[in-house]
């Protein structure tokens, strides 16, 4: 606004403009809007208006490289806050809830990644310039969800004991997660695996308005050398001796893929790679085709000499939520589902239900029941509650019984995790969709 001096600006109707941007469940004291999209706001001048004095200038950019025109999408990869996922190598095993993000301080949050990221602290002004590029945030944000040599949100461990942290399969949200690591002056929170990377990471790319969702891989490859091959070496007599860095994973959940596995551009990152350089094998082009090429396509080579060639076992099954349901989309199909040769799988009766209606602020009942399914006696029994727009904080540690309360503090349809601990079963989990009414 020429002459600025002129003009007050009075209102900037940040309820109004945060309903219409759909940022209202992050917000309503903060004004958040999503770029290309309309808003309005009230000017008060100091003395009557005269076109041919005050000059009213309004530069819009009407191109958006995140733009989504189908609105089932929108609401599906940028508006969903609870994202379902395998993270089983079975896929007829149930899925995993996680949920993402509207909650307070979300946008504080990711806005407060990006800034201690080594690219900021490297050269502030032309990384706050390259933000309007999802390319370049996503691979920021690819870096720093992980805290292999940076600030990052979550440090990353495979097998037990979880000494000093959380066991992954603790964790039903994102909120948490980066809530500790934000409150805690950028400490990363341990501990996360693939599943866990990946739903932190959807959070983030969400709460900034970039469309993302979680996919599955089954038979992931890990190709260290960029071959394209997964490649086992073995003696003249056959014995597998000659160790190799490349390995086949029973899962991995990816795209852009914030878990920690091969420096990319000197720092443990990957992406974003274009799905059609993927598809058609275009491995020269950025950012890390090759490698993630090779965890969905590589070819197993056995060598005494050549011994096999395996070109399907690596990508079997990629899975990921379909839009507007909780069925999976898979490629390719699965036709058949084989027998377990020497183990079964316990079937866990867990029942989750609302007792009456849900309004916010006023506390709301819910009834778990579980079924013992061994013959010894379960000690230490607790279930952890936790919920966007239910519960404020994870409910650690409440003793099993009955009934347990919480009071909603945001209305509209929220998922409701109930995480079942015991002295034999850990992490038992079980979701339920309620409506909370204001």
């Amino acid at each position: 606004i020429d002459h600025l001096e002129y003009a007050l600006i009075v209102d900037v109707k940040v309820a109004d403009n945060n309903a219409k941007h759909h940022t209202d469940q992050m917000s309503t004291t903060q004004l958040i809007m999503r770029r290309g999209q309309s808003f309005s706001f009230r000017l008060k001048f100091k003395e009557p208006f005269n076109p041919g004095v005050h000059n009213l200038l309004f530069t819009a950019t009407l191109d958006d490289s995140v733009y989504m025109e189908n609105e089932k999408k929108i609401q599906e990869y940028v508006l969903t806050n609870v994202e379902s996922f395998h993270r089983q190598r079975q896929l007829h095993l149930p899925h995993m809830d996680f949920v993402l993000q509207f909650e307070d301080d979300m946008v504080e949050i990711a806005l407060t990644l990006l800034y201690v990221s080594p690219e900021h602290f490297a050269d502030p002004l032309k990384d706050e310039a390259a933000r309007c590029d999802p390319i370049y945030v996503s691979r920021v944000i690819s870096r720093m969800i992980n805290s292999n040599g940076d600030r990052g949100v979550l440090e990353g461990r495979w097998e037990r004991p979880y000494i000093g942290g959380m066991s992954p399969s603790h964790w039903s949200g994102s909120y948490p997660i980066l809530k500790r690591w934000y409150n805690s002056g950028c400490q990363p929170v341990k501990f996360g695996q693939c599943w866990v990377f990946a739903g932190v990471m959807c959070s983030v790319m969400r709460a900034l308005g970039i469309p993302c969702r979680v996919i599955t891989n089954y038979e992931s490859a890990h190709d260290c050398d960029k071959n394209l091959t997964i490649d086992v070496y073995h003696a003249d007599l056959g014995v597998k001796e000659i160790p190799s860095p490349d390995s086949i994973w029973n899962f991995h959940v990816w795209f852009v893929d914030p878990t920690p596995q091969e420096l990319s551009g000197g720092a443990y990152q990957c992406g974003p790679a274009p799905v059609k350089a993927i598809l058609n094998g275009n491995t020269d082009l950025d950012y890390d085709v090759p490698f993630v090429f090779a965890e969905v396509n590589a070819d197993c080579i056995d060598y005494l000499k050549t011994i096999s060639t395996d070109s399907r076992r690596v990508g079997q099954n990629i899975s990921t939520k379909s839009v507007g349901s909780n069925k999976r989309w898979t490629s390719p199909p699965i036709t058949s589902t084989k027998k377990y040769d020497s183990f079964y799988v316990m079937d866990f009766c867990t029942v989750l239900q609302v007792l009456g209606e849900a309004f916010v602020y006023r506390p709301v009942f819910v009834e778990m029941s579980f079924t013992n399914p061994v013959s010894e006696t379960l000690r230490d029994c607790s279930i952890t509650l936790s919920g966007s727009g239910l519960t404020k904080e994870e409910e650690e540690e409440i003793r099993f019984r009955v009934k347990v309360s919480f009071y909603p503090h945001k209305a509209g349809k929220k998922t409701l995790m109930a995480n079942f601990n015991c002295s034999v079963f850990k992490n038992i989990k079980k979701s339920i969709p309620i409506i909370v009414q204001k």
